[in-house]
């Protein structure tokens, strides 16, 4: 067993620290539990002191601080300083000590004109170039140029002359182009000399289009002849290689132009509808075939019951050949 005494008489925490520490008027002040101890300020001291030099030598470049008490402290400010070095050209720069400089110009005229090219031409067999000092050549022989001529036939398409005088031709290379007039096969001939081909007319079975005389492609049409003819033998649209005569009531002559090489073409005759008004049994025919010329005949067979009589009646042609 264990006996913890104490020679604290209250045995208070709270009563053995400083309470309060504080200026109070020229006294600092501290106060604890057992009272309040003073000290006075004026026996506390300070360094309170009057500057007495704060000055500058621009000889030596040090800034200089002295106090009351004779403390004196400088700061070298050489590094810190600047220097003008004079230029050697037609502009120099001054400086007085007191951070203000001066710009001056050894230009007497202080032109900015007589300093600049006043012509650069071609004079003579010179290029001469001209300012306010006078006049300075170079020989347009000196200048000279060359051309290499890599293609060595052909066509002259520019004349390269040198300042020397040399003439060289500027040639091009020649590539063709043709058409075969039999089978119309063009052909394209390259720089380097290869043929490339194309082809006019298909070699397809039962192809219509044929090679022309000149090599192209022709299409010789079946149909030689059409057109639709009025009553009265006139035309709304001029017919196809073709004019119509009105020889009399139903009757029409249709001329081919160009004619044909023969008679054995084949004529196609078509007869408008009459829609069953008066005569209603119209027919249509041709004869006396012709290489040049057909007639053409429209009547009405009245049903069979008498013989055809002719009448003026709208009709249509189309004449074919192969």
């Amino acid at each position: 067993n264990y006996t913890v005494n104490s020679t604290d008489p209250d045995e208070s925490v709270t009563n053995e620290v400083n309470t309060a520490f504080a200026v109070v008027g020229t006294d600092l002040q501290i106060t604890d539990s057992n009272g309040t101890l003073s000290v006075p300020l004026a026996s506390i001291g300070s360094d309170d002191q009057t500057i007495t030099d704060f000055s500058y030598d621009d000889t030596t470049n040090v800034l200089t601080i002295t106090l009351e008490d004779g403390n004196t402290a400088t700061v070298n400010l050489a590094e810190l300083s600047e220097t003008v070095v004079a230029g050697t050209g037609a502009i120099t720069v001054t400086d007085d000590g007191n951070g203000n400089y001066t710009v001056n110009s050894t230009d007497p005229d202080e032109s900015v004109t007589n300093e600049v090219n006043t012509a650069f031409e071609v004079s003579g067999g010179n290029l001469a170039i001209t300012d306010s000092n006078g006049t300075l050549n170079v020989p347009l022989t000196d200048l000279d140029s060359e051309v290499t001529q890599v293609v060595t036939t052909g066509n002259t398409i520019a004349t390269h002359d040198s300042a020397s005088g040399t003439s060289t031709d500027i040639l091009e290379t020649v590539t063709t182009l043709s058409q075969a007039t039999t089978t119309g096969i063009i052909t394209y001939t390259n720089e380097a000399g290869a043929n490339q081909t194309a082809n006019v007319i298909s070699s397809d079975t039962n192809n219509s289009i044929s090679v022309g005389t000149d090599g192209g492609a022709y299409y010789n049409s079946f149909v030689k002849a059409m057109g639709k003819v009025n009553a009265n033998g006139s035309t709304n649209k001029p017919p196809l290689n073709a004019t119509v005569t009105k020889l009399g009531t139903g009757q029409y002559q249709i001329n081919l132009t160009p004619a044909m090489a023969d008679a054995n073409y084949i004529i196609q005759l078509t007869v408008l509808d009459s829609n069953g008004a008066g005569n209603d049994d119209y027919d249509i025919s041709y004869n006396t075939q012709l290489p040049g010329s057909f007639i053409v005949e429209v009547g009405d067979n009245d049903n069979g019951g008498s013989n055809r009589a002719n009448r003026d009646f709208e009709f249509m042609f189309l004449v074919l050949n192969y």
